[in-house]
């Protein structure tokens, strides 16, 4: 899995400066496993934000690759802007649009081919499309190229919304959860983040997804059940006219 962030190279009477903006989950690999309260209640923690830091973040040699032909550097030109429109992601930009958008890593696709996905990822790519286009749509740059990205992809022929509340349907949750829980939080063999695959690949039993304030029970999985991809990003969120429209959620317990 490659991480997608945009960097800035703002030139000043023939001086460079970098800047890197990132939307990203707030709390890492925790967002999958919620904290579950005594009474069995779900809190989750899969907020994410953006984030401006001057410099090109973790240096040039983060931003690498190695390819079957040695090395590759992975930053594309995609914009170029004037200084105006750049100041507006700090006067504009940050404060109407970086609230809680709630991360989702994983997406689901079904059998059928060229079928839109049944759940849509959110991950720093997806906020990496949206404030490119924000960029796009205030200043004379026109559209910017379509990048690719790492998506998680999860391979179910049948996705059923369920309802929490359903006392049947709360106790295959709460067993899902805290055997999620058990592993990521378990001994440090490999990453959290592999661990993770490994569960969500290998647990019997049905399995279930949280987005965007819903759970959604999969079943019918067929091979691979699980896939690392580095294809087209996922279309950035509909520019709103304003803030009140933009998809957005509080952390909220479930």
């Amino acid at each position: 899995m490659y991480h997608t962030a945009t960097a800035f190279e703002v030139v000043d009477q023939g001086v460079a400066q970098n800047y890197t903006m990132e939307f990203d989950a707030t709390e890492g690999v925790a967002q999958f496993a919620p904290y579950i309260s005594p009474d069995g209640q779900f809190h989750f923690k899969n907020g994410a934000r953006y984030c401006l830091t001057e410099g090109l973040k973790f240096n040039a040699s983060h931003w690498t690759q190695r390819g079957p032909k040695g090395l590759r550097f992975t930053i594309k030109p995609v914009l170029k802007v004037r200084g105006e429109h750049l100041n507006r992601l700090a006067s504009d930009f940050m404060p109407r649009y970086n609230h809680s958008v709630l991360y989702q890593l994983f997406r689901l696709k079904g059998k059928e081919a060229g079928a839109p996905d049944r759940i849509e990822d959110t991950t720093c790519s997806t906020g990496a499309q949206f404030m490119l286009e924000y960029l796009s749509n205030i200043s004379d740059s026109g559209t910017f190229p379509l990048m690719n990205a790492s998506r998680a992809t999860l391979h179910a022929a049948t996705a059923t919304k369920v309802n929490a509340s359903d006392p049947a349907v709360h106790a295959e949750l709460l067993s899902f959860y805290q055997t999620l829980n058990d592993v990521i939080q378990g001994p440090p063999i490999g990453s959290k983040e592999k661990r993770l695959f490994e569960f969500i690949a290998l647990m019997r039993g049905h399995k279930f997804v949280y987005s965007q304030g819903e759970y959604w029970q999969l079943s019918d999985f067929y091979s691979p059940y699980i896939w690392s991809e580095y294809v087209a990003a996922p279309d950035p969120f509909p520019l709103p006219s304003s803030p009140q429209s933009m998809p957005i959620v509080e952390d909220e317990a479930h």
